[in-house]
């Protein structure tokens, strides 16, 4: 049985060789912030877990499936047509970039300016 603060320390599920896992223990240690591993090839219900909320796949921990709340407001915000409207007519589908949906194009420049990601912070 499991105490209050073990129950408060999140739980990250992971599994030898995934580069996903690596990177997101790898940032959770850096940021300082407490985890408990399980991995999910030796623990068979922490397995099922994953699988569930993957549609049966192992590749992406559970928890990179789960935004904050901060994130998921701003989700919403941007998927709401209505705020897309105004700038509508300045985005032809056969002019630019058609690679890069806007929608895409917004929540990774809301993400950079957030968290204040660029070559700089990432690359040196």
């Amino acid at each position: 049985m499991t105490s209050p603060a073990e129950r408060a320390v999140p739980v990250l599920h992971w599994r030898p060789g995934c580069p996903f896992c690596l990177a997101l223990k790898l940032r959770l240690r850096i940021a300082g912030l407490p985890y408990r591993a399980v991995n999910i090839w030796q623990d068979q219900r922490a397995a099922d877990l994953v699988r569930q909320h993957n549609r049966g796949d192992e590749i992406l921990p559970v928890e990179a499936l789960v935004m904050s709340s901060e994130l998921t407001r701003v989700d919403a915000l941007l998927d709401d047509p209505v705020f897309f409207a105004p700038f509508a007519a300045f985005f032809d589908p056969r002019q630019g970039r058609p690679s890069i949906p806007m929608e895409t194009y917004l929540r990774l420049m809301f993400l950079k300016f957030r968290y204040r990601l660029g070559y700089e912070t990432l690359c040196r």
